[in-house]
């Protein structure tokens, strides 16, 4: 697992393996968590989150 700071929003991500995120977002005063087993590309997984999932917490 690996952890830094992302790009987006001031938040920070744990990566695992084949679309495992944990995604804390301090801003919004949020935490989740992606546990998927998909063989794409994973940048498709944060790209979904960033588009329907965060707006609304704004």
């Amino acid at each position: 697992m690996y952890v830094w700071r992302c790009s987006r929003d001031r938040a920070w991500r744990m990566d695992g393996l084949y679309g495992q995120f944990g995604i804390v977002l301090p801003e919004q005063y949020a935490c989740m968590s992606v546990t998927a087993h998909y063989l794409g590309p994973t940048t498709d997984i944060l790209d979904a989150v960033w588009e329907h999932i965060v707006p609304p917490m704004a």
